[in-house]
Order: C-alpha cells, then sequence, then structure tokens
C-alpha cells in the first residue's frame, strides 16, 4: 500500500494506491485546512490504517510532515501532533525521537484497527436502535399545554393505527 498526500488550495489530499493495475481511491477533506491539528491526526490514523509495515509507514510519516510543512505548517507544530498521535495510543516519548521499530508500529497499528473495530461497531448499534425510534419534529416554541394535547393525539393517532401490530411495540418516539 502506498498513500500520497497534496495540499491543492489547502485543502489536504491523499490517495491510497493498492495496486498498479487498480484507479486510486482518493480521499479530499471537503473543508479548508483550517483545524490542521485534527487533519494531521487524520491522515496519521489513516496512514497507520494503509501501511502494512513500518518502513511504509516511516516513509509516508515523512511524506505527511513534508505535505503540511508546504501548507504552511510549523515542523513544531508538525512533531508535537506526531507526539499527541503517539502517546494516545500508548507510544513511548522515545519513539519520537526516532523512527518506529516494527514491534511498536505492530502494536500502534493494533490499537488503530482495534479502535476503528469499535467505532463501527457503535455505530452499527446506534443504526439499529434508530431503526425503532420514530423522530417527530415539535417547534420548540410550543407551550406545556399544546404539547400535551399534541402528545395525547399522536398516541391516540399511534393506537388506532399501529397498537396492535407486533413490529411496532417497541419503537420509541423522540421529538426533535
Amino acid at each position: 500500500v502506498e498513500i500520497s498526500q497534496n495540499n491543492n488550495n489547502d485543502v489536504l489530499e491523499s490517495k491510497v494506491f493498492y495496486d498498479p493495475n487498480i484507479d486510486t481511491l482518493p480521499n479530499v477533506s471537503d473543508e479548508p485546512m483550517e483545524n490542521k491539528s485534527k487533519q494531521l491526526y487524520a491522515v496519521l490514523y489513516r496512514a497507520v490504517r494503509c501501511c502494512s509495515n513500518v518502513v511504509k509507514f516511516n516513509h509516508e510519516r515523512r511524506h505527511i510532515q513534508l505535505s503540511f510543512l508546504t501548507s504552511g505548517s510549523t515542523s513544531e507544530f508538525i512533531q508535537s501532533g506526531i507526539e499527541h498521535f503517539f502517546l494516545e495510543f500508548g507510544l513511548s516519548k522515545r519513539s519520537f525521537s526516532c523512527l518506529l521499530n516494527e514491534d511498536e508500529y505492530r502494536d500502534l497499528r493494533q490499537s488503530i484497527i482495534q479502535v476503528t473495530e469499535l467505532q463501527m461497531e457503535l455505530k452499527q448499534q446506534r443504526e439499529r436502535q434508530n431503526q425503532h425510534t420514530l423522530f417527530v419534529p415539535c417547534t420548540k416554541w410550543i407551550d406545556p399545554k399544546q404539547l400535551a394535547d399534541y402528545t395525547q393525539r399522536l398516541k391516540d393517532w399511534w393506537k388506532k393505527y399501529y397498537g396492535n401490530e407486533p413490529q411496532t411495540k417497541h419503537i420509541q418516539i423522540k421529538w426533535i
């Protein structure tokens, strides 16, 4: 896996090359690099997920640093962001001054893969939960009596049309 980063009019672009015979997969941020810390974290995170070994990651890390330098970031800002990224995933301070070794990188990559899997699982849980939620719009300026009347009418309507349906017994109603 090879990754390419480019600053295009203050929009950070990256491309992942999986195979020379396959088109590249671009990852273009749709917002200018206003929050460069967040962008730096995101490209480092993605680089760890995509680079299968420490050699490729260290090469990609240098490329990321160069990309941020050419977009106007200071070397102190970049180094600080990389250190913060490594600390978040439990790497020692020693790793900051030199290149990571294979064991450190394998642990870092495993941690990031586990975090990604957990995030995906939580997202799926939220999606499943939302499948059983009916979001009903309600104006913010409605007084309590009107809200109570509205709620009662909705409940009556619901019971009339859906009250005896087994698939509707677990639906939660949320006012938005």
